[in-house]
């Protein structure tokens, strides 16, 4: 079990409950790559939380090589009814090369649903980046922050900015899948004050036992 801190109680009137999350449904990012900030802070609920991301697993029926694209892959309600549930993944910083994808059982014509939480210890503005093969979104407290889908061999992401105002658990999601050949997935960030991207590290890191 994680220690639970930083989490601020909120009472939150229902009218502007379903504001906040219909504006989460649209991707929020502006054209310079800085994601706008939400309009108010959603505290989570942290109990039974434990360590490592939550991963399903989707098999060759859903990837297809060069033509493949994440939005391949099943959506919502669906990819908990098709894709496979696999042991928790404790974090992202993986070259793969041909070998076996975390605990997949394959290395190629394979797709991945990674979920959780990330926990950001002070506010300030948090940079991102991912190197992946192939490949790879990034979605944290709903907002849109990598887009690299496509096909592709090892390749670094463009930098995004997440702001933080406010401490505390935020959701994570990411998407990934490995076409064949070699694979790679690696998380990067930046935290305020920091002058170097480094990997995220597992102790920010955490999920809910919901699959």
């Amino acid at each position: 079990m994680l220690p639970v801190d930083r989490v601020k109680p909120a009472i939150i009137p229902l009218a502007l409950m379903v504001i906040l999350l219909a504006g989460c449904a649209t991707s929020p990012n502006g054209a310079d790559g800085f994601v706008r900030p939400p309009q108010a802070y959603l505290p989570l609920n942290t109990e039974g939380l434990e360590a490592g991301l939550a991963v399903l697993y989707f098999d060759q029926n859903f990837v297809r090589c060069k033509s493949s694209h994440l939005d391949d892959l099943p959506q919502g309600d669906n990819a908990k009814e098709r894709g496979r549930p696999g042991a928790p993944i404790p974090y992202l910083n993986h070259q793969f090369g041909r070998s076996e994808i975390f605990d997949s059982g394959t290395n190629r014509l394979l797709g991945m649903e990674i979920s959780g939480y990330i926990r950001f210890d002070r506010p300030g503005t948090y940079g991102f980046q991912a190197n992946s093969n192939d490949g790879f979104r990034l979605y944290i407290d709903g907002h849109l922050l990598i887009d690299d889908p496509a096909w592709h061999s090892d390749r670094l992401s463009p930098e995004a900015q997440l702001p933080i105002t406010e401490p505390g658990w935020y959701s994570l999601r990411a998407r990934y899948y490995q076409c064949k050949g070699t694979a790679a997935i690696h998380l990067y960030w930046r935290p305020p004050g920091a002058e170097k991207f480094s990997i995220v590290p597992a102790k920010v890191l955490a999920h809910q036992q919901s699959y």
